[in-house]
């Protein structure tokens, strides 16, 4: 997972230095800085949750499908972890968004964080209470790479700098 993560900065740098009309935005340090940090944050929650799939994965040959509800009765620290850190993630997110609201920044992509950010706690919570509906690990899975997306291209928008134009 955290390859394909790589794959999609890489593939989001080369289109934010291609890209040639770019809007610049307000500085704020602080600001810069919990980008960064929420992206971090992001990154171990994905760690994490790397791990509680596995555990689910090797829980799912032992008991087999038709035991679902099964899976998560002895859970790992990890899920305990992934589960709980997302709130640490939430948060930070919410920070950012606030500051970013209060200071006035323009940075409009932050609403999608929050709405994926919705999403991706809601297809969490549905997998342990619902036992794992059909298509939730795909959306957890494939919301966790857009969030991580759109935060990473938050940072890249914000250590843009204006190019020299020469005369």
């Amino acid at each position: 997972m955290v390859v394909a993560l790589v794959i999609v900065a890489i593939i989001l740098y080369i289109l934010n230095s291609a890209q040639g009309h770019i809007k610049f935005y307000a500085q704020d340090r602080t600001f810069k800085n919990l980008l960064i940090v929420t992206l971090i944050l992001t990154l171990i929650q994905v760690i994490a949750g790397t791990q509680v799939r596995q555990f689910t994965d090797e829980q799912v040959k032992m008991l087999g499908y038709e035991n679902m509800h099964m899976v998560l009765q002895q859970p790992e620290f990890s899920f305990y972890f992934h589960r709980t850190f997302s709130i640490v993630v939430a948060m930070a997110n919410l920070w950012l968004y606030f500051r970013n609201k209060k200071l006035k920044l323009g940075y409009y992509k932050l609403n999608w964080v929050l709405w994926l950010l919705a999403l991706e706690i809601a297809s969490g919570i549905a997998m342990y209470y619902f036992d794992f509906p059909f298509g939730s690990q795909s959306l957890h899975l494939i919301v966790a790479s857009l969030l991580f997306g759109v935060q990473f291209y938050l940072i890249l928008e914000n250590i843009r700098k204006p190019k020299a134009t020469l005369a």
